[in-house]
């Protein structure tokens, strides 16, 4: 029943389901309706040779019975099915002319409602026997046929309260799943009942709160990149008129770590507020020209695959941004890196290797956060704050993929991201 249930809400809209389940009730009413015609007809026939029974035995009895006994057998034989009376002149509009079992039967055969008909006896006295025919079966079948619209009127109104309520929510759930991974998603356009527009509007509002705080940290942190890097070239100026040492070096490094945690400060807070559109890619293009890149800086990058296409949906620039981040990493603490790309049934696999030190196992899921650096990663001979696996692995969520990080057998990091067709 569930499973139908939700293939309707999947495939129809509100009012589809609505006449679909009408036409299934009427069906199943006219259903009942023929059943209870057949049985009615079927005990139509039982109570007209029932009662055509009781009327032969009747007349038989009387005919038998001196006149001055008659109307004591009449009450004594007092039936509520048929009521008897005894006269000298016919009353009933079917008056026989002699006694006749076929056509008593006959009679009783072309009766709807009313059964009413004298019968003369043999000295002349009449029998005149009335009575109402098949009253209870109608009452018995529209009492069926009004507990059959009661209850599937109430089944019936329950599916579309269920239909009214979980299907908005179901559709709210979905797009909050969204939301957490993608900001930039469609505002959510519920219809239903108040409550569930309300809910659906706080959703709404929520998103624009959440973009607009991002929109501010980013202009706040560009005002603050810009606010320092008038004092940094200030600061490379004044150097150039020292004379060279190694104190000098120093400073000239420190200054050239400090822009460079300022560039990716900043280039972590503009992704969080981009907003490119989705768009067909091919992600082996996208690595090959990334890897190109780094082999023309000198960096020593091979790629392996053994398609020459894969199809993907998604945002280039952040996608690029995600695996240069990444395949970087790997060559700022390894000096090289190996890229796997491959199709799996339903998914993309894409592993990026390296023969470095590796991380400690209970640190390859806290790189992950923002401005986090390992123990082994903390050496001054590598700049960075820790924003860029972070900030790839915001970009793969949202494109709906998972980011792994995991220790090699003897020596170097692998780093496998998986992406469903």
């Amino acid at each position: 029943m569930n499973k139908w249930f939700n293939f309707l809400i999947q495939h129809f809209t509100t009012k589809k389901v609505i006449i679909f389940l009408c036409l299934i009730v009427v069906l199943h009413v006219l259903f009942i309706a023929h059943l209870l015609q057949t049985n009615q007809i079927s005990q139509q026939e039982e109570i007209r040779n029932r009662l055509f029974q009781k009327i032969e035995n009747t007349i038989h009895l009387l005919r038998d019975t001196p006149l001055s006994k008659r109307q004591k057998i009449i009450n004594a034989i007092e039936d509520p099915v048929i009521q008897v009376t005894l006269s000298e002149k016919p009353r009933a509009p079917i008056q026989l002319k002699k006694y006749s079992a076929f056509q008593i039967f006959e009679a009783l055969k072309n009766s709807r409602k009313n059964f009413f008909i004298s019968i003369p006896l043999n000295d002349g006295q009449w029998v005149n026997i009335e009575s109402t025919l098949y009253t209870h079966l109608v009452l018995i079948q529209l009492f069926f046929l009004l507990a059959e619209l009661l209850f599937f009127g109430a089944v019936l109104i329950s599916l579309w309260s269920i239909h009214r309520f979980s299907f908005p929510l179901k559709k709210i759930k979905s797009s909050a799943d969204q939301l957490g991974i993608d900001l930039s998603i469609t505002p959510v356009d519920v219809r239903g009942p108040k409550a569930i527009q309300e809910v659906s509007d706080a959703l709404n509002q929520m998103q624009n709160r959440i973009l607009q705080l991002i929109r501010n940290r980013t202009f706040l942190l560009a005002t603050i990149s810009h606010d320092l890097r008038t004092p940094i070239m200030r600061a490379r100026l004044r150097l150039q008129f020292i004379e060279e040492s190694h104190y000098k070096t120093q400073l000239l490094d420190d200054l050239t770590e400090i822009e460079h945690m300022i560039t990716e400060t900043l280039a972590f807070a503009r992704e969080e507020s981009r907003q490119e559109n989705k768009i067909p890619m091919d992600l082996v293009s996208l690595l090959s020209s990334i890897i190109d890149d780094a082999v023309d800086m000198g960096h020593h990058v091979k790629l392996f695959t053994n398609k020459h296409r894969i199809a993907f949906t998604g945002r280039p620039i952040a996608l690029k941004r995600a695996f240069t981040n990444i395949i970087h990493n790997a060559i700022r603490y390894a000096g090289d890196a190996v890229v796997h790309v491959s199709e799996r049934e339903q998914f993309i696999v894409i592993k990026i290797e390296d023969n470095g030190p590796g991380i400690a196992d209970t640190d390859l899921e806290k790189v992950f956060e923002p401005f986090y650096r390992s123990d082994q990663l903390r050496s001054r001979d590598h700049s960075g704050v820790g924003l860029g696996l972070a900030s790839a692995r915001d970009i793969i969520l949202s494109h709906h993929g998972k980011i792994k990080l995991k220790n090699k057998k003897t020596r170097g990091l692998t780093a496998l991201v998986i992406f469903r067709k």
